[in-house]
């Protein structure tokens, strides 16, 4: 009988098993299309884990000339980091918000040159240690995504 009442004590205490839940983020969908000769537009899609504090955010790489950038992030329940055309990604504020978002990703890219194809663009998916920070931290993931 003592080590039946050791085991409820034990767990009536927080000393029973904690699940938690590594941070990472997963591409689950790219599409990118191009407008003009001079504008293209991707949207993609992550599945993306956090602990309380920890953002996450994503980087385009395109191999040519970029005047204009437009990025915006649908985040969920989830706040987003910057404002307006230059939003960096999103952010898990709350313990009251669940650990795992969808988060839809919208880059529009104007150039001043008209874009030669095959036109690829490079995804990184990051978790970072908290916004605006070079700590990147958890599962990450990269595509890359032709224009079409």
């Amino acid at each position: 009988m003592k080590p039946i009442i050791l085991v409820t004590l034990l767990a009536a205490c927080g000393g029973g098993a904690s699940i938690t839940t590594e941070p990472g983020a997963t591409i689950t969908s790219a599409r990118c299309d191009m407008f003009t000769s001079n504008t293209l537009r991707l949207e993609m899609e992550y599945q993306v884990t956090l602990e309380v504090g920890q953002a996450f955010e994503a980087t385009v790489q395109f191999a040519g000339n970029t005047d204009t950038v437009t990025e915006v992030y649908f985040c969920g329940f989830w706040a987003s980091v910057g404002s307006g055309s230059t939003e960096r990604g999103c952010v898990r504020e709350s313990p009251d918000d669940e650990p795992t978002e969808d988060i839809m990703h919208s880059y529009s890219l104007d150039s001043s040159e008209p874009l030669q194809p095959p036109i690829e663009l490079a995804v990184f998916a990051n978790v970072v240690a908290a916004p605006f920070s070079d700590v990147t931290i958890g599962d990450s993931d990269f595509a890359t995504v032709p224009c079409i």
